[in-house]
C-alpha cells in the first residue's frame, strides 16, 4: 500500500513569534500559550555575537527543535528579530502553498518577491532560490509534519 503524502496546513495570517536573544532563558512554545500540536508559531532569536537573527517557523505536530523553515539575516536589535521572524512566516506561509498546489502562480510570483536580491536576502537571494528548489521534491513527498524536511535559507 502506498503512503500518502500530507501538505501543511495552511499558515494563519497571524502566527506568534516568541523573541529573544542567544543570551536569554530558554523560551517555549508552552511558556506563551502556543499549542504546538495545533498552531504555526516562529522562534526569532538575536545572535549578538554574529550581528544576525535567526528564525525558525514550526508547523503544528512539529517537535520543539523541527522546523519547517530557518531564515538568518542580518540583526542589529531585537526589532530586527522580529522583522526576520515575520518575513521568515511570508516565506513559509508561500512554501506552503506550492508544496499544496505545484501550480500556484500567484505563490511562486510572491516567493520571486519575497527572495529577489532587492529583498532582505539580498546577495543570498539565489542561493536561497536553489536551496527551496532543491528541497520542494522531498517536502511534497512528506508523509506527516514530523517527516517535512527543514530548509534554510
Amino acid at each position: 500500500m502506498a503512503s500518502m503524502t500530507v501538505h501543511p496546513p495552511p499558515i494563519p495570517e497571524e502566527v506568534r513569534i516568541l523573541t529573544g536573544t542567544s543570551n536569554s532563558d530558554e523560551i517555549t512554545p508552552e511558556d506563551h500559550g502556543i499549542d504546538s500540536a495545533t498552531e504555526w508559531w516562529c522562534e526569532a532569536i538575536r545572535r549578538p555575537r554574529y550581528g544576525d537573527a535567526v528564525a525558525w517557523v514550526r508547523g503544528p505536530g512539529g517537535r520543539r527543535y523541527d522546523s519547517f523553515l530557518m531564515v538568518t539575516l542580518p540583526a542589529n536589535d531585537l526589532d530586527d528579530a522580529e522583522r526576520t521572524g515575520r518575513y521568515a512566516i511570508e516565506v513559509a506561509r508561500h512554501l506552503a502553498r506550492v508544496i499544496a498546489d505545484p501550480d500556484d502562480r500567484q505563490a511562486w510570483d510572491t516567493l520571486q518577491e519575497l527572495l529577489s536580491p532587492d529583498g532582505p536576502m539580498g546577495g543570498s537571494s539565489k542561493r536561497a532560490w536553489h536551496r527551496i528548489h532543491q528541497w520542494l521534491p522531498n517536502a511534497r513527498r512528506a508523509t506527516s509534519m514530523l517527516d517535512m524536511p527543514s530548509v534554510d535559507i
